[in-house]
């Protein structure tokens, strides 16, 4: 799936989300934080490293999941 990112959350304080992404129609997808993805048992599909380079208007091609209330990016 593609997806634009439209915010980011660097600072995990009010939000458990990295970052927010839209796809053509308008709904919404998340990029969580570490900490969600290992309750999970899953891993971050951003490493740290590559954190800096991810920025509004970018485009990627995404593995989403329903968890919980929010559709969530597993992988790239």
């Amino acid at each position: 799936m593609r997806l634009k990112i439209t915010k980011t959350n660097h600072s995990n304080i009010l939000n458990d989300w990295l970052f927010m992404l839209s796809d053509g129609n308008g709904k919404m997808y998340y990029i969580m934080n570490d900490a969600f993805y290992e309750r999970r048992n899953m891993k971050c599909p951003v490493s740290p490293k590559e954190m800096d380079s991810y920025y509004n208007g970018l485009c990627i091609t995404a593995h989403v999941k329903q968890l919980g209330n929010k559709k969530v990016v597993v992988s790239f």
